[in-house]
């Protein structure tokens, strides 16, 4: 094994732990997820925040810049409905596994 393989075997094993701790991962993961049928769209909050923020992008703002929702639109990490703690959790799982899915194919791992 060649020094330059070890050092892209690594870098692809960050890249992957990246997209999995994330939120909202990078643009080859996002776009496999695209192609399953989640859906990635502006976070209003975060947008009227930095918009009227006397200093707009100022650091330490946590909101996510986009939020990340079903095939139907439901927000992956508020949930809907009655059964909200339940859904919400069977959401994220789903979605989770999705991610870390896509990611393996993407890095090779």
């Amino acid at each position: 094994m060649s020094l330059k393989s070890l050092f892209t075997r690594a870098r692809d094993h960050v890249l992957y732990l990246h997209d999995v701790v994330s939120v909202i991962p990078t643009e080859k993961v996002k776009e496999g997820l695209k192609a399953e049928g989640w859906k990635f769209e502006p976070s209003k909050e975060a947008t009227v925040i930095l918009e009227t923020a006397g200093m707009p992008y100022t650091p330490g703002n946590g909101l996510p810049l986009e939020v990340v929702t079903t095939e139907t639109g439901a927000n992956v990490y508020l949930g809907v409905g009655e059964d909200r703690q339940n859904l919400q959790s069977e959401t994220i799982d789903r979605y989770e596994a999705a991610k870390k899915r896509i990611a393996k194919s993407v890095y090779g791992i």
